[in-house]
């Protein structure tokens, strides 16, 4: 019989789909006879599934898998009382997905500026995703952050200077206040920093422009507080002579690397430091006082500033109550004496002048200049008793 025999009808069962020659396409029809290739390509055009993909079984019409590059049994026909040969198909009509063009790269193949690039793009993806950023409480975002997800809403010991709630209680605080309390502070305890049992106080609290905080304490120690630890102790000066009093962080002007990024005042010196925490220049304070305001503010205009810290001071002299307790017998003690309360009674004279001085330091370039501003005179040159000078600030003229 040739490929003009009369069709058979075919029904072909694919997955749940169920299709026809009757009804859906009648190129499902068989012709006893035909080429196997060209009837495969047909189920390809109806289903999409490649004809390397094909397993077509029917019980009725050939035995197995129908082969291809071969021709339909001219015997071919319909079992007795069926109407069409059901045809089964098993196969994908889903792409399979390319073998990878590149090789796997393991990490000795990794070269350092990768890892680099790669840790920054996740940087900036967890940056993206993370609530805030207050550096003196909040570790970086990413693991770090998240890596105490499992402990309960309680505060619990970082470290052995700082106890806090976990990182994502506070995460979490930051969300509540930007989308439920308008941005306003809740006054909710986060952390704590710093031993308990430590006899020192501290005194003053400045942060830098990168969010370090800085507590100076009044044992005479300066430490410096990022991502919940204690990045750096050090001692203003001698830690037997007192506290440190006052710390204000610096305007960054000049855009150098060096500038000094902070000054902490006390036990008769201003000191200036870097934001590592060294020392990097130092200006005493009058014999027989110490500071006791300190201000600072960039001066100048956009592109040609100067920075400008001020200080004040106050009297810690103390004469001894003892020296004048002996009256003179004779006329040589009393002269002494008197030259003594003289000398006592000047030295308080220029103690109470200094107090009512301000002194200024002005960095420019590099170099550090210094100016006192005087109390008023009384025009003829001598200087009117002025009351000290406790407290400075800096006014914004714009």
């Amino acid at each position: 019989m040739s490929s003009n025999s009369a069709a058979i009808p075919t029904t072909l069962k694919w997955s749940k789909h169920v299709y026809t020659s009757a009804d859906d396409d009648e190129r499902l029809a068989i012709h006893p006879g035909s080429s196997t290739n060209r009837y495969k390509s047909t189920i390809q055009q109806i289903t999409g599934v490649p004809v390397d993909r094909q397993k077509l079984l029917c019980k009725h019409g050939w035995k197995g898998m129908l082969k291809s590059d071969t021709s339909f049994g001219t015997d071919l026909s319909l079992p007795p009382k069926q109407s069409s040969l059901t045809i089964t198909l098993i196969g994908s009509a889903d792409k399979l997905s390319e073998p990878p063009t590149d090789r796997p790269k393991f990490i000795e193949d990794v070269t350092p500026e990768e890892v680099e690039a790669e840790r920054t793009e996740q940087q900036a993806i967890d940056d993206d995703n993370a609530e805030g950023m207050i550096v003196a409480l909040q570790r970086p975002p990413g693991e770090l952050r998240s890596a105490d997800s499992n402990r309960t809403a309680e505060p619990y010991q970082y470290n052995r200077m700082v106890h806090a709630v976990p990182q994502y209680r506070i995460e979490k605080m930051l969300h509540d206040r930007r989308t439920l309390h308008d941005g306003k502070l809740q006054g909710n305890v986060v952390m704590t920093m710093g031993l308990e049992l430590r006899r020192a106080y501290v005194n003053d609290l400045a942060t830098l422009p990168d969010g370090t905080l800085i507590s100076v304490l009044d044992d005479g120690h300066v430490q410096m507080w990022q991502h919940a630890e204690l990045v750096e102790d050090v001692v203003h000066g001698n830690a037997d002579a007192g506290g440190v009093e006052h710390v204000v962080a610096l305007p960054q002007v000049g855009g150098s690397s060096s500038a000094p990024a902070f000054a902490t005042a006390g036990q008769g010196v201003v000191k200036l430091w870097n934001d590592e925490g060294e020392a990097i220049a130092a200006m005493q304070s009058p014999r027989g006082t110490s500071p006791c305001a300190l201000v600072a503010a960039a001066i100048g205009y956009e592109g040609n500033q100067s920075l400008l810290l001020a200080t004040a001071h106050r009297v810690t002299y103390q004469s001894d109550p003892n020296q004048f307790r002996l009256v003179p017998q004779d006329e040589a003690g009393r002269r002494r004496r008197a030259q003594a309360e003289e000398q006592e009674r000047q030295l308080r004279l220029r103690l109470d002048a200094a107090a009512a001085r301000v002194q200024v330091s002005i960095q420019s370039g590099g170099q550090l200049q210094q100016m006192t501003i005087e109390p008023p005179s009384d025009g003829r040159g001598r200087e009117v008793v002025s009351p000290p000078v406790t407290s400075l600030a800096a006014l914004d003229r714009d």
